[in-house]
């Protein structure tokens, strides 16, 4: 069942899908659904076909993460919206679609590597290529594993103080506990800065300066993967950034492109 309680078998495979959250857009795609995608919301721009699907027209917008446009998705005629259960909206329009006769799957927000692998689980029966989906999931289970493997000989480098931004604004968006990212951190044996705080937050450069990161990931498309887009995100961090040891031991690191 999805996070509503509703079966995922017996859905009809769909041929037009609708994705209203970037989370959703991704799972799908690594499911093997890109080329049944007719809608996203405004946020979703991974993978390049559904950036260039959108700006050609092929792809419609349906509104944004928090208010996808009821109206809009209608118009587009979907047998399967794809949406979270982390957000009300997404629950209420669910509700909506459904009794509309309407086929939704309603996927958990992600808050642990867990809900993702779950996330792709559903989107591949629903799609109908859950054999694929099933080895791709075996093939990421795998991959954690070995990495847990190598790094469980580490010495004298584990429980780092660790923030993962989403940009290198001054106040910026840092995952806390109850994310991916925060599971990751702990499957990893470093010590998330922010577990204190749930979600995706907000927080004040102030507390960045005073919880003092030993490591600073920056996760961001803002920038290119080039030593000068790198330099320039350096040469553009408030001071609080600069006041970590992550800035003055030159262990900040950008993910990007």
């Amino acid at each position: 069942v999805d996070v509503t309680g509703h079966s995922i078998y017996g859905i009809t495979v769909p041929k037009r899908v609708i994705t209203i959250a970037p989370s959703c857009t991704e799972t799908v795609c690594a499911a093997g659904g890109t080329d049944l995608i007719i809608g996203t919301d405004i946020y979703s721009n991974y993978p390049m076909e559904i950036v260039d699907g959108r700006a050609s027209g092929n792809i419609a917008e349906v509104g944004g993460f928090t208010n996808p446009s009821y109206e809009s998705i209608l118009k587009e005629d979907p047998d399967l919206v794809v949406c979270i259960g982390s957000q009300n909206s997404h629950l209420q329009l669910a509700s909506k679609l459904r009794s509309n006769g309407v086929d939704v799957v309603v996927m958990s927000g992600g808050e642990d590597v867990t809900t993702v692998l779950d996330n792709l689980f559903m989107a591949g029966v629903v799609l109908g290529t859950q054999t694929e989906t099933n080895d791709l999931i075996s093939e990421l289970q795998t991959q954690m594993l070995q990495v847990q493997e190598e790094i469980s000989d580490g010495e004298g480098v584990w429980n780092k103080r660790v923030m993962v931004s989403l940009s290198a604004m001054k106040s910026p968006w840092v995952s806390g506990s109850d994310t991916y990212i925060s599971d990751i951190m702990s499957g990893i044996m470093v010590t998330n800065i922010y577990s204190g705080e749930s979600g995706w937050v907000q927080v004040n450069a102030e507390t960045i300066l005073k919880n003092d990161p030993e490591y600073i990931v920056v996760v961001s498309s803002d920038y290119s993967a080039t030593q000068g887009d790198y330099d320039s995100m350096l040469a553009s961090m408030s001071s609080e950034w600069r006041g970590t040891s992550a800035y003055k031991n030159g262990n900040i690191f950008l993910l990007t492109d």
